[in-house]
């Protein structure tokens, strides 16, 4: 395990040190002004620190509620891109993942054991399968414990993740919110 601290917001969301804990996930906090809706993204600030002290980033990073139907969840799923200061893209190695600027924050609030999605992605790629890489993360927002997400990559053609051939292609199925129809992406 290691060392996280626990913090306090002021109106400008900077923190103080209220109490040190022991934990064993990263901390992802994140900061923003705006309203976080289901597109497009917002550009909020993000922390990330692992609990090794090996890898952290700080920097700009835009995010939005995803999901269909887990939209009306009390605990929501988030995407998030790092970005630059102009909300351009920008690629950050967490240890682990492919090279990337898309991630998703998987809250899964039916799977009360939080080890549903992570135990199918780790018997995939144990099979030699890729699924998404993954890694357990607290995440605040605004200085409010949101509680523990999955930190996965985002799915997505590329030779670090699904390497499917050019004539090939990944066919998405989502739930629309009226639950009336489906909608079908390819890519």
């Amino acid at each position: 395990p290691g060392i996280a601290t626990s913090t306090a917001c002021d109106a400008n969301g900077l923190s103080e040190v209220l109490f040190v804990e022991v934990s064993n996930v990263m901390t992802i906090k994140i900061y923003t002004n705006h309203t976080i809706v289901d597109e497009p993204k917002v550009m909020s600030r993000m922390t990330m620190e692992d609990v090794s002290g090996n890898f952290t980033y700080d920097g700009n990073a835009g995010i939005e509620i995803r999901g269909a139907l887990s939209q009306r969840f009390q605990k929501k799923g988030y995407g998030i891109e790092t970005w630059d200061v102009n909300g351009e893209d920008i690629n950050l190695k967490i240890p682990g993942f492919a090279n990337d600027e898309d991630f998703v924050l998987y809250g899964p609030f039916i799977d009360h054991t939080l080890m549903r999605n992570a135990l199918a992605y780790n018997l995939s790629n144990s099979i030699g399968t890729y699924a998404a890489r993954w890694r357990y993360a607290e995440l605040f927002i605004n200085c409010k414990y949101n509680g523990v997400y999955l930190l996965t990559e985002k799915l997505k053609r590329g030779s670090q993740k699904i390497n499917i051939a050019a004539s090939g292609f990944i066919l998405q199925l989502n739930n629309i919110k009226d639950r009336k129809s489906t909608r079908l992406n390819s890519s």
